[in-house]
């Protein structure tokens, strides 16, 4: 092989060389851009999912006040129905006696 030939041989070679580097560069940078992407869609969903649990957090508290509301008129409710039954119940005992009051 002459001179010649072994230094176009060396070219070919580094120019295939050169090409692959060149590559690698351009698959490196669209990995670097994806990565840049996902970051900053991970970022995205971390705000939402803070954002989702506030809501979540709001809610609940209002749930939480509306059922102690509920619950407090449920107990009045049930306080004004036994003192109905504890009426109702003398006047019945009341007629069963000819009318006359227990008390």
């Amino acid at each position: 092989m002459s001179l010649e030939e072994r230094i176009d041989r060396i070219e070919q070679v580094i120019e295939k060389q050169n090409s692959g580097i060149q590559d690698l560069i351009r698959v490196s940078r669209i990995f670097l851009e994806q990565q840049e992407r996902v970051a900053a869609q991970i970022t995205g969903l971390r705000d939402a999912h803070s954002d989702l649990r506030e809501i979540q957090k709001r809610d609940h508290e209002e749930w939480a006040a509306g059922m102690k509301e509920l619950r407090e008129a449920q107990a009045d409710t049930d306080e004004r129905l036994n003192i109905l039954i504890a009426t109702v119940d003398r006047i019945i005992r009341s007629w069963g006696n000819g009318g006359k009051s227990e008390e």
